[in-house]
C-alpha cells in the first residue's frame, strides 16, 4: 500500500484483506474455506523457493479455496 501510487499496476488496484474476502464469499453462499500462504519476508531478499503454509496472516500471498 505504501508504494501503490508509484506502481503502474497497483495504482488502480483495490486491495482487500483475507478476512474481507472470506466475509464477502460467505455472504454470497460460499462455505468450507481453506487457505494457504506464501511469500514470507521481503520479496527482494527471497533467494530460494518458499513452500506454502496453511492459514493466512504471515505471508504476502494467500490462496483461498471455497465451495459454492
Amino acid at each position: 500500500m505504501k508504494k501503490k501510487q508509484d506502481n503502474i499496476f497497483y495504482r488502480w488496484a483495490t486491495f482487500y484483506s483475507t478476512d474481507e474476502i472470506i466475509l464477502q464469499l460467505n455472504r454470497v453462499g460460499f462455505k468450507n474455506f481453506s487457505t494457504v500462504q506464501t511469500v514470507f519476508g521481503n520479496i527482494k531478499n527471497i533467494k530460494n523457493i518458499q513452500h506454502f503454509q496453511q492459514g493466512y496472516g504471515e505471508g504476502g500471498f494467500v490462496v483461498i479455496k471455497a465451495e459454492k
